[in-house]
């Protein structure tokens, strides 16, 4: 049986772990400070530490080498491992990436596919290198996205799709034949979601690509930032009209449409139209009609930047 270690952050390691437990010698855990804190630690007879910079660099090569190793499974980890310490395993460590590879390499690969649009993605399982998501691919499995999925949604369907993983991971690890190379002509690196890429581009997103932004933000980031009347405010949830005729000549961003029964419309690039089901600020987390009673209404305007002219409006919610 082989010995083991798991790296990773809950839940999206949780069906690793029951799996790694079942069906090897699970030896230790090591999770973030998150899951580390809220981890049930009695049930398991394992000891369990957290993934900070230290236990990586210092208990994990220890244990590599007196626990003899055979190969460590990370799912849900931000740090690089050393590459001294990456040949200690004797089959070295093996990485779940929730996102198709060599095209969505980097952070956070459930936000970008969401962003982007991305009707299917995969849980990519490679073996890991000195570069980020670089490694030999063992495996990939094909998972569908749902029209209107979110963040959170997606995370739990991947996470529940790894059933399976360690059975597969076990079947091909020792033969080397079973590992293939990413290629390189399609390897893409992600950003960090961060900053602007958070926010909505009015004069450049259409309807759609601000309902995948929007997706991609719940609830793992807010939601997508804008402005309205000077302070920021985020959209939880937005789904695109596509039965009504473009609205020409009107300004992106622009609310068209305010009734405390129907709720919120706002047009979009091309004149298309979004209604805005769930919104936050400082007035809470509302549905459109609630805002609609707090005081939006038609003519006024959400924008990608503060304006001179938004500074100096009152809220009206």
């Amino acid at each position: 049986m082989f010995n083991t270690i798991l790296i990773g952050s809950l839940p999206s390691c949780s069906v690793l772990i029951e799996e790694l437990r079942i069906t090897t010698n699970l030896l230790a855990i090591f999770l973030n400070d998150t899951s580390y804190k809220y981890f049930d630690a009695n049930a398991y007879d394992v000891p369990i530490y957290t993934h900070k910079k230290k236990e990586l660099t210092e208990r994990l090569p220890k244990l590599l080498k007196e626990k003899e190793i055979d190969f460590v499974l990370v799912c849900g980890l931000g740090h690089k491992i050393p590459q001294t310490t990456l040949t200690l395993p004797k089959y070295g460590f093996i990485n779940v990436h929730f996102g198709r590879l060599p095209e969505n390499r980097g952070a956070n690969p459930v936000f970008w596919t969401l962003k982007k649009g991305t009707k299917e993605t995969a849980i990519s399982v490679h073996k890991m290198d000195d570069n980020w998501d670089t490694g030999m691919l063992l495996l990939q499995k094909k998972v569908p996205v749902i029209l209107g999925e979110t963040y959170g949604m997606l995370m739990s369907k991947l996470t529940l799709q790894c059933q399976g993983i360690v059975k597969n991971v076990l079947e091909r690890i020792k033969d080397t034949s079973k590992y293939t190379e990413q290629p390189s002509e399609t390897a893409k690196y992600n950003p960090k979601p961060k900053g602007h890429r958070l926010f909505i581009d009015w004069e450049n997103q259409t309807a759609d690509e601000i309902e995948f932004l929007v997706n991609a933000c719940n609830p793992s980031y807010a939601g997508a930032g804008t402005y309205y009347q000077g302070g920021e405010i985020r959209f939880i949830e937005v789904v695109r009209v596509s039965s009504q005729a473009p609205l020409l000549g009107r300004v992106s961003g622009e609310i068209i449409h305010a009734h405390p029964q129907e709720g919120l419309f706002v047009v979009c690039k091309f004149g298309q139209l979004l209604k805005l089901n769930v919104l936050s600020s400082d007035a809470g987390v509302l549905s459109g009609m609630k805002y609609v009673n707090l005081g939006m209404c038609v003519g006024q305007r959400f924008t990608t930047l503060i304006t001179a002219q938004d500074t100096v409006l009152n809220k009206s919610y």
